[in-house]
């Protein structure tokens, strides 16, 4: 089984280990990860299809409200202003992400199972009372309120566990389980569109409830199989995280998208009606065109993750879909507004699918038992941006003139600013990229110059606890070595952390480096020739290099020996240096 998991690129779990000097510690330790972490396999693949049904659910029935949004304007709730309408969708989209706020902690303590039925039940009963509803105040509890609790509570749970089950293809799972956000907004405006005219509001609205019920047994009997892994209570919010300035302003630029996100996702129907003067059966399916382009942008992007990190791919989205919002103002003929419909389409779908992937790289979430906690709290913090976008969007737009000027201007402008706000994370991931990669590269070549002691070391795995003994895969501490270099160990944000060479973190797929059994056997050998009799690896020159910890080197000219082609740019674009014990 060991062979089987380290063929998929992912090894046995590891505890952390603790630095020569350490003390021990038996108080308040982080627990395990969940051992022999899977990269596939059945087990692993089911939870996707949970995921999947699970955005169905959630994602999927929030991106149908713009289908919702103009059928009530003009049959259910004509004299209600499009504004006022337009919570039913912001309350629904706030409350899906705000819940996880909640739900991310209770995930990491091992509630999964009363979270997943819970939610599930939610969301049923909801559609099902939405069914009922002949008045806004109606719409309001039962769609925004209770759907929207319901999605959220089973939201940030599934992907948890896809998560934990997933390293290096875990972009990959996600986007996968998301298509069901995009399958479930395809469906559902088409469903309702030709059931509503034929059986009413109320069978149509029930139809839909009868397959959300379907898709939430699913959910339920892959999910609930397993209980929750353990571990100690902890605050619903991480404190430490609003003193990264990283995570606060990547969460901040978050709140944008999502303030920009739901403008065009709730008034595309409208749009296409009053402006483009469609029919109204036509209008209805633009929403499904928008979310069935979205496939492309939830999947696509990252079977590219191998060349460019799932933040670059968000960054470059998030500034075509600004661009997207400025163009949007010219479609105004039907051919032309089908195109940019697909167009926003693709683009919309790594919006929503992008920060879950990012949010594990140890900039933003140092540590891995965290994430449940790190990911409820991004989400959190941008539904405020879509409970304000769609009713601000709304008072700007004027239905009996046709006039959405004002709401595209500020959709484009507000997703400039969160183009802005992801520059600096951006910047802090590739720096530890780029330190990590130096570090694996100068570690290989130290490692092959003492390669003969190979045999003499072997390699140790540890379950739980902590011990003194520096292992393969986990040699960073407090102790003498390449741990106690600030800017690997990463006592400070944004520089690695304590798991940042541990086998089971879940920093490996999003840096690129999948390397990780070699990287820990080079820097196992390079300690080893420190700690042993006392020689130091050597260049072909008899110089010293990196695992001597003598620097000297990297004053070197780019090209001569021991020293990585272009490191000087590299220095000189990071602003790392050597620190004084360094």
């Amino acid at each position: 089984m060991s062979e089987k998991r380290e063929a998929d690129g992912v090894q046995p779990s590891l505890s952390p280990t603790l630095g020569d000097n350490s003390p021990p510690n038996n108080e308040g330790t982080e627990p395990d990860l969940p051992k022999g972490r899977l990269n596939g396999g059945l087990d692993a693949w089911l939870s996707v299809l949970a995921g999947f049904c699970v955005f169905v659910n959630s994602w999927g029935l929030l991106t149908t409200y713009g289908a919702f949004q103009e059928y009530y304007q003009t049959v259910l709730l004509p004299d209600e202003t499009p504004s006022t309408i337009s919570w039913v969708g912001s309350i629904q989209a706030t409350l899906i992400p705000m819940v996880g706020l909640a739900t991310g902690p209770l995930v990491d303590v091992g509630y999964l199972r009363p979270l997943i039925i819970s939610g599930s039940f939610l969301t049923v009963f909801g559609m099902m009372m939405t069914s009922l509803a002949t008045s806004y105040y109606q719409v309001l509890l039962a769609q925004g309120f209770c759907v929207g609790m319901g999605g959220g509570i089973s939201y940030i749970p599934a992907l948890v566990v896809i998560s934990t089950n997933f390293t290096i293809k875990r972009p990959i799972a996600i986007g996968c389980a998301s298509i069901g956000s995009s399958v479930g907004a395809v469906i559902f405006p088409i469903m309702f569109r030709q059931l509503q005219p034929k059986i009413g509001f109320p069978w149509a609205v029930r139809c839909i409830g009868f397959i959300s019920l379907l898709l939430a047994i699913t959910a339920c009997i892959i999910l609930c199989r397993h209980p929750g892994e353990r571990a100690r209570a902890r605050s619903l919010i991480d404190w430490k995280a609003f003193r990264e300035p990283s995570f606060v302003m990547f969460s901040l630029s978050l709140t944008l998208v999502m303030l920009a996100y739901y403008v065009p996702i709730f008034y595309i129907a409208s749009y296409a009606r009053t402006v483009v003067h469609t029919t109204t059966s036509f209008s209805f399916y633009m929403v499904a065109i928008v979310n069935g382009s979205s496939v492309i942008g939830r999947v696509v992007p990252y079977l590219l993750v191998a060349y460019v990190k799932p933040i670059g791919i968000l960054i470059f989205a998030v500034a075509a879909c600004a661009i997207a919002m400025f163009t949007w103002i010219a479609a105004t003929g039907t051919a032309g507004f089908i195109v940019w419909s697909c167009y926003f389409g693709a683009l919309s779908g790594v919006l929503v699918t992008a920060p879950t992937s990012i949010v594990a790289h140890p900039v933003f979430c140092p540590d891995s038992t965290f994430l449940g906690t790190r990911l409820g709290m991004m989400w959190g913090i941008s539904s405020f941006g879509a409970l304000a976008g769609t009713p601000v969007a709304g008072a700007l737009v004027n239905l009996d003139t046709a006039y959405f000027l004002r709401a595209q201007v500020f959709a484009g402008c507000v997703l400039v600013g969160a183009v802005l706000l992801q520059l600096w994370p951006a910047f802090k991931v590739l720096r530890v990229n780029l330190n990590q990669l130096y570090t694996i590269q100068m570690a290989q070549e130290s490692g092959s110059s003492g390669g003969n002691s190979s045999s003499n070391h072997p390699t140790s795995s540890v379950s739980g606890g902590t011990s003194a003994t520096p292992t393969p895969a986990n040699n960073v501490g407090d102790g003498s070595g390449w741990g106690d270099k600030p800017w690997l160990s990463g006592k400070n944000e944004g520089l690695g952390h304590a798991d940042a060479t541990d086998a089971r973190s879940t920093m490996g797929s999003f840096l690129g480096l999948n390397d990780q059994k070699a990287r820990a056997e080079s820097k196992y050998l390079q300690r080893a020739g420190l700690a042993g009799d006392g020689s130091k690896p050597t260049n072909d020159h008899g110089e010293p290099t990196c695992a001597s910890e003598d620097h000297s080197f990297m004053g070197r000219k780019p090209g001569d020996a021991d020293c990585l082609p272009g490191w000087d740019t590299i220095k000189n674009l990071t602003g790392w240096r050597p620190g004084p014990g360094s």
